[in-house]
């Protein structure tokens, strides 16, 4: 799987990527929505990793400009904020699921096998 870590955090970037490998999975990573929506533009992902709270486009609008143009790309929003989102609210973003910050190996396989729920991962 092609996977495109979107984070503002370059640390946060590296050990996702890290975990990602460890995993299996081929993945790059952008640190702006700005970045990610570039990158989309030139090369195709099977999955977006994209952290919620960034500068200037924020994940969840970053999920809506990707999920215009490449309807079929899985996208998975990650957060460290104490945010509630419903399931509704998610779907008309195009979002999969959300894992919180700080996320753990097997957080993020649960969720790349599409196991994951909303509920399972905001606890």
């Amino acid at each position: 799987m092609k996977i495109l870590v979107v984070d503002d955090e370059i640390s946060v970037c590296q050990t996702i990527t890290g975990m990602l490998s460890q995993l299996g999975h081929t993945s790059c990573s952008a640190t702006s929505a700005d970045q990610a929506l570039t990158r989309c533009a030139e090369e195709a992902f099977d999955l977006i990793i994209t952290d919620l709270g960034m500068p200037g486009i924020n994940g969840l609008e970053l999920a809506q400009r990707v999920r215009a143009h490449m309807p079929q790309v899985r996208i998975i929003l990650i957060t460290g904020w104490p945010v509630q989102l419903d399931a509704e609210q998610l779907s008309e973003y195009g979002v999969e699921c959300v894992i919180k910050k700080p996320l753990t190996l097997k957080a993020l396989q649960t969720a790349l096998a599409g196991h994951a729920s909303v509920e399972e991962t905001r606890s």
